[in-house]
């Protein structure tokens, strides 16, 4: 399932031979051969599947699976899963994504609206052209555009075992992180994890041969230590993310988390 995902992201995102271009589709593997027929020109290069809408953010999703219809969705699994989840998407999540009619409510810190919460949301923090305002990159809008197509491949490899909990691609995006998982599911915001900061990321990639990340994007992490908002969430900022970055193409364990 991992090696698909893997070989999926690098055809949708940045392609070959050198696997730097995320902005355009020059390098995606597949050629139109249809269109350069009819224009007289050199086939170009473009990516066969095309989705027209894009991946929701987490207090957008379609909530579809409840204690009524679980069997038919996600089988065993339901009870792995705190608070609502869609198996009609998956979503995505950049670091400040709020509902800006949501509100905090001390009464009932259950409801959707307080776990939706962010101070002084407003459309900004879920602006796809900047990728939000907590932590934008120029790199983000690209990544969420493109993310819409990885989508058509995570339900299926959801659904190819009764193991999987969650089918995801976490991008490091210039170190403020961007996540799209499977089933869709609502953030909890009233939740706080612990950040191991991005200081790890100064380690050669054994991949490449260069720092996993630049100063810069190291400089976008919270400090280590540092109490962080569920809707601050980054993945570089968790020892699976980096454990697993140090360790390309092995299998790593973690969890249980609560």
């Amino acid at each position: 399932v991992a090696s698909i995902l893997v070989e999926a992201s690098k055809d949708r995102i940045v392609g070959y031979p050198n696997l730097q271009d995320v902005q355009s589709d020059r390098f995606v593997p597949f050629l139109d051969y249809e269109a350069s027929a009819t224009n007289g020109g050199a086939p170009r290069n473009i990516y066969p599947l095309r989705s027209t809408k894009p991946v929701p953010f987490d207090w957008e999703i379609d909530a579809n699976v409840n204690s009524s219809n679980y069997q038919q969705h996600v089988q065993g699994r339901y009870q792995w899963y705190n608070g609502k989840i869609s198996t009609v998407h998956p979503s995505i999540l950049i670091q400040g994504q709020c509902d800006p009619s949501s509100s905090k409510s001390s009464s009932n810190e259950d409801s959707d609206s307080s776990w939706t919460y962010y101070p002084n949301c407003t459309e900004a923090n879920n602006n796809r052209s900047t990728g939000g305002i907590v932590q934008p990159t120029p790199l983000a809008p690209y990544l969420m555009e493109k993310a819409a197509e990885l989508a058509i491949f995570m339900k299926p490899l959801y659904e190819s075992s009764e193991d999987i909990k969650t089918t995801g691609v976490y991008f490091a995006n210039q170190g403020a992180g961007l996540s799209v998982s499977f089933p869709g599911s609502l953030r909890d915001g009233t939740s706080t994890f612990t950040s191991i900061g991005c200081d790890w990321m100064e380690t050669t990639n054994p991949l490449t041969g260069e720092p996993l990340g630049t100063a810069e994007d190291i400089q976008r992490c919270h400090a280590k230590g540092a109490t962080v908002n569920a809707r601050e969430y980054n993945p570089l900022e968790r020892a699976w993310c980096r454990d697993q970055a140090l360790h390309p193409n092995t299998i790593q364990m973690a969890g249980p988390y609560p």
